[in-house]
């Protein structure tokens, strides 16, 4: 992981709150997932944060037996939905090949009938 919060002011506190802001969807996965903005300067430990929180998630959610993915994707450099859609399935199912589907071929290589 290409993490380095150590030295960032209050990381272990605000890593802490994000973890117990989602809680909830680990213990209850069928709840409505909740969302967070985190904003602040170029440098303070945003997306080293949200990938903290989001692999921490994803690996407790592991122990207690539930498959759930951490898809990090960057909108500034990925802008169209398409884009965001196929990183997001990208990440949460890497042998995809790259390549738009109908929907017949879709649903047929996720296991949707």
């Amino acid at each position: 992981m290409d993490f380095f919060l150590l030295g960032l002011p209050r990381w272990e506190e605000h890593i802490r709150d994000l973890l117990n802001f989602f809680r909830l969807t680990i213990k209850r996965p069928s709840t409505p997932t909740e969302r967070v903005l985190i904003a602040g300067s170029s440098g303070t430990g945003k997306t080293a944060s949200a990938k903290v929180v989001g692999f921490s998630l994803e690996k407790a959610a592991r122990r207690q037996g539930l498959n759930l993915v951490y898809a990090h994707v960057n909108c500034r450099t990925t802008t169209a939905k398409f884009g965001l859609v196929h990183s997001t399935i990208r990440q949460a199912t890497p042998p995809l090949p790259l390549r738009e589907y109908d929907k017949l071929n879709f649903c047929m290589l996720s296991g949707i009938t």
